[in-house]
């Protein structure tokens, strides 16, 4: 059955309205349903706490290393800043760098922590063998060096002036090295070291004193049978070492003032050690009775046996600032020593040497007995202590009996005749005085000081007559190589005569004697 519609427009078709309360319920059904649903899920999601369902994934890798890199060195220097630092002498330090860590690096060095008491920094300049240009130590900055390129380094420190002030004195620094990366500027972010090391300069005596070096012991008498075996003995009286290069030495040619001249200059390159002995020697220790080896041999000391003043010059003896010390006053008797007819015994300083012009600062040397180590195994008549210590007892009362002693052994070898007298005459050329008047001005002398002079008077019947055989032996005169030997005649047996005694006074006025015992 076929049935047909009408088609009407849309727009005629009545709608059919839905009663209000169906709508507005729905409505509510919808949003409770979708509270609850909602609910549920919550709650439900809340209460689990594993699933086995879900996806993973684990992937490893392996041989991977993480590190940091670092910058670290350390400085190493076995000794601080050495010799001490005079006018011409430098002091020197090494320092080495080592890395101690992973990067090279650049770095520069500069003194920090000058201490402001030191005076001697401040004329101090100081060099490093990566320039070599001389700075100012307080403010010293070193260029910039690459490590490994330089590990080691060369500092040098030198005075900028001589002022005498400035001797025995230190200076205390620090020498800063600062390192940074390579191809970085400096104080910039990267990595950085700083080592720091102290250091200390000191410097040594050079400007010598009037006194500081003096004469100590001249052996103006000779040797016996030598008279031309004569020498001097400097003492340094300093804690240091004294350059004595271009040093000179004058004597007196007559008595009175205006006849200095030159004696000798001491060449470059000799020193004479702080507290230590120089001795100036006319011969060698071969051709000498000496068994020292002289320190410098000169062929021009000459030593008077009167008008006696030696003086010591730290440079040209025309400038009279130049004068370091004088021996004896050049009167016509010397201050000590002694030339007998067989005795030749020197003339020391005092231990404390004070004013050499003065004869009290002066002594005989009596001890044959002690200074025997000094000269030739067979000598037995002279005396002294060359390039050593003066020891002899320097008391007026023991000079005079030890001089006394001498004197009368001597006249006792005179009356025996054992031994040959040694009457060998010594008198300079320049001195124009002659012999007698020389003795008549001793005798003078000695008369205006009321010394009593020993007079030995060897009567004729006492002097037993030479005996024909043997004969004495010739003495040759060569000064200059032959090797001094005493002359013998036959030794009779010697009679020593009675040792001086010396009366000691204690405080309670009882006396103690002292014998001096013979010495031969």
């Amino acid at each position: 059955m076929r049935k047909i519609y009408d088609i009407i427009p849309p727009d005629k078709i009545k709608k059919e309205k839905i009663p209000s309360k169906y709508s507005f319920r729905g409505a509510i059904l919808r949003i409770v349903s979708l509270t609850l649903i909602f609910t549920l899920n919550w709650f439900g999601l809340s209460a689990i706490i594993n699933t086995r369902a879900y996806l993973s994934d684990t992937e490893t890798s392996s041989g991977n290393i993480f590190s940091a890199t670092n910058l670290d060195f350390s400085l190493d220097s076995p000794s601080d800043f050495s010799p001490e630092v005079i006018p011409e002498q430098e002091a020197t330090r090494n320092i080495n760098v080592q890395n101690n860590g992973i990067l090279d690096f650049q770095y520069k060095v500069k003194v920090e922590n000058v201490n402001p008491d030191d005076d001697l920094c401040g004329h101090l300049d100081l060099a490093d063998d990566l320039s070599s240009t001389s700075q100012p130590l307080i403010g010293f900055v070193s260029d910039v060096a690459n490590f490994p390129d330089k590990t080691n380094w060369l500092f040098t420190a030198e005075l900028s002036d001589n002022t005498a002030s400035l001797q025995g004195l230190v200076c205390n620094f620090e020498l800063v090295f600062t390192g940074w990366q390579k191809d970085f500027p400096e104080l910039t972010p990267g990595f950085y070291d700083e080592e720091r090391i102290a250091s200390k300069i000191t410097s040594g005596q050079w400007a010598v004193s009037f006194g500081d070096v003096v004469i100590n012991e001249l052996m103006w008498p000779g040797s016996y049978f030598h008279p031309t075996d004569e020498w001097i003995e400097l003492r340094n009286m300093t804690d240091f070492e004294v350059d004595l290069s271009g040093w000179q030495l004058t004597k007196l040619t007559q008595c009175g003032e205006g006849h200095e001249r030159l004696m000798l200059t001491i060449p470059d390159g000799k020193t004479i050690p702080a507290h230590g002995f120089f001795l100036i020697s006319n011969f060698d220790k071969d051709a000498s009775r000496i068994n020292v080896d002289p320190d410098l041999v000169d062929e021009d000391v000459y030593l008077q046996d009167c008008f006696l003043q030696i003086k010591l010059y730290k440079g040209d003896w025309q400038n009279p600032d130049n004068l370091v010390d004088t021996a004896d006053d050049g009167s016509c008797i010397p201050a000590a020593g002694w030339h007998g007819w067989f005795y030749h015994l020197s003339m020391e300083r005092d231990d404390i040497p004070g004013n050499g012009e003065l004869s009290k600062n002066w002594h005989t040397c009596f001890d044959i007995y002690g200074t025997r180590i000094y000269w030739d195994i067979d000598d037995m008549f002279d005396c002294g202590t060359p390039g050593a210590p003066n020891h002899s007892d320097t008391s007026i009362e023991a000079q005079e009996a030890y001089l006394q002693y001498y004197v009368d052994l001597e006249r006792e070898l005179i009356i025996q005749g054992g031994l040959e007298p040694d009457l060998v005459p010594e008198i300079d050329e320049d001195v124009e005085e002659s012999v007698e008047e020389i003795e008549s001005a001793i005798i003078e002398e000695q008369e205006d000081e009321q010394i009593e002079i020993p007079v030995i008077e060897v009567p004729a019947a006492e002097i037993p007559e030479a005996e024909p055989e043997p004969e004495a032996v010739p003495v040759e005169e060569d000064t200059e190589n032959t090797i001094l030997q005493t002359p013998l005649i036959k030794q009779e047996p010697i009679i020593l005569p009675e040792a001086p005694v010396i009366q000691n006074d204690d405080d309670n006025g009882e006396g103690e004697n002292n014998v001096i015992e013979p010495v031969l």
